[in-house]
Formats: structure tokens, C-alpha cells, sequence
């Protein structure tokens, strides 16, 4: 049930996505728009829409732990928040020689570097929503914890993920979007290992302390990558519909292929695709 209801979502966001590149001039997409304003000065801002994002999702689960104790059997679903916008004044700061040297790119490079990102927050996605799917499931039937519990930790990833967006607003001006995406994916990596080993041994402390880690450690990602992107090519209303179509993808495709391998096999496959695609 959860997969299927990722999948729908997904394909919602997907064609919306789409429409929305299409009617760029009339219906603006926020990302792209935060871009067009800010240019080369858009890394915090970047971070702060994102976190605004990010800070419906922790309220989301909390409001369903009511309907999950006793007598109750309602299961728990967990969407990434619904986009929220913003507006800025326009600021043009000096990036003349940044775009000088985007211009003089061959337009071989500049789809290259598109390709990479497109993929890059395709599989971001998939680990991103997949986690916040399923881990009320992985934790109701590998763990064995209530389902109280389970919604609770949906919420714990959602704190740290909100956290970490928001100190990422700061930490984007002390190093470069590659730099943060290598240090936070190594993290990722090593958070993933650890929830696969703690749960091999049902050690609830050790999985606790994971699930905040993998908050943290993918909470940047995102605004990330479009800022990555911009940097290299201007992200227009089309491109921006792309990045967002290749991450609905990610996760409309993951999220079918982890529900078919929990039911047939077992809940440890979770922890073994999304380390797998880390």
C-alpha cells in the first residue's frame, strides 16, 4: 500500500513537473525563479526554501500517532512536505564572469553536465522518499516496534532532515555545493551501514541514532544540486521542470521496486537498496 501511494503521488508531481516547465513564463517555478533572482548569490536562499519545505514534513506524522494506539489500525504514510513559495527582491550581484564563461561552453558539455545532475537527483530522490515511505514499515516489521513508534520515527527523520536544511543555510557559504554533496554523501553511506548493521542486531539505540544521521546527512541534497547546477548552466524554467521530472522518476520507480521486495522477501531490503544506491 505504501508503494502504491508513493507511486501515485509521484506521478502527480511528475506531470505537474512537466506542466509547470511548459508554462514557465505564466505559472513560475520556484526554484527556477529563486535562480533567476539571485543568480550566483542563491546558496543560502537556496537552503532556506528548502528547509521551508522540509518543515511540513514534521509535523505530518506526529498528527497521525493519535489514530495509531489502540484501539486504532490505521497505518502511517509519510509525503515529502508540498512546496511552499517565496518571493525575494531582485538582487544582481557580480556573476558577469560566471556567465561569460557558461556561454563560452559547447553545448555537448552543457548537456553532459545536465545528464550527470539529472541523474544525480533522480537517485537522491528515490533514497530521500523512499526512506520517509518506508520506514514506519521497516520499523513495524523488522524492528517489531508498535506502529506509535514506527510514525514517531518518521517524525524523528523529518526533525533532523528540517534541521539540517536549515544549518545547511549557513555551512553553503563555507565550502562549494561539490564539496558539500561529497562530505554529506560519504555521511550517508556511513549512516545507511550503520542502520543496517544495528537492526541486523535489533539494536533499537544504535537505529534511533541512525535515523537522525540519515535526517542530516540527506537534508542538503536537493537545494544542492540546483545550486550546483546553476553554477554551471543557467537553470531555466525548462531545465528546472527536467530536474524535477528525473527526481519524481527516482522515486515513482524505487518506490514500486522496494514494496515488491519487502513483501516478497524480506524488510531488510530497505536497508539494502537505498545503501546500495548511496
Amino acid at each position: 500500500m505504501v508503494s502504491k501511494l508513493l507511486t501515485v503521488g509521484s506521478i502527480g508531481f511528475l506531470v505537474g513537473s512537466i506542466l509547470g516547465g511548459f508554462l514557465f513564463s505564466r505559472v513560475p517555478i520556484i526554484n527556477a525563479e529563486l535562480l533567476y533572482i539571485w543568480r550566483l548569490e542563491n546558496k543560502s536562499y537556496m537552503q532556506a526554501l528548502h528547509f521551508a519545505f522540509a518543515f511540513g514534513g514534521i509535523l505530518s506524522p506526529l498528527a497521525t500517532v493519535p489514530f495509531l494506539t489502540p484501539p486504532f489500525q490505521n497505518s502511517s504514510h509519510n509525503n515529502s512536505p508540498e512546496e511552499m513559495t517565496t518571493t525575494s527582491e531582485t538582487a544582481f550581484n557580480s556573476f558577469i564572469n560566471q556567465e561569460t564563461k557558461i556561454d563560452t561552453m559547447s553545448r555537448t558539455t552543457k548537456t553532459l553536465i545536465l545528464m550527470i545532475m539529472l541523474a544525480l537527483i533522480g537517485v537522491y530522490n528515490a533514497v530521500e522518499e523512499s526512506f520517509a515511505g518506508f520506514v514506519t514499515t521497516f520499523c513495524v516489521k523488522q524492528l517489531h516496534w508498535s506502529k506509535t513508534h514506527g510514525s514517531i520515527a518518521a517524525s524523528v527523520f523529518w526533525a533532523t532532515f528540517g534541521g539540517g536544511r536549515f544549518s545547511g543555510i549557513f555551512l553553503i557559504r563555507l565550502c562549494s555545493p561539490a564539496c558539500m554533496i561529497d562530505i554529506y554523501g560519504v555521511f550517508a553511506i556511513l549512516s545507511f551501514v550503520g542502520l543496517l548493521f544495528s537492526s541486523l542486531e535489533n539494536y533499537d539505540v544504535a537505529v534511533w541514532s541512525c535515523i537522525v544521521t540519515i535526517g542530516i546527512s540527506l537534508s542538503v541534497f536537493s537545494p544542492t544540486i540546483f545550486t550546483w547546477t546553476e553554477e554551471m548552466i543557467h537553470v531555466t524554467g525548462n531545465i528546472a521542470s527536467g530536474l524535477k521530472v528525473a527526481a519524481n522518476t527516482g522515486s515513482m520507480v524505487n518506490s514500486v521496486i522496494l514494496g515488491i521486495l519487502i513483501d516478497r522477501y524480506t524488510p531488510l531490503w530497505f536497508c539494502y537498496l537505498l545503501l546500495g544506491e548511496c
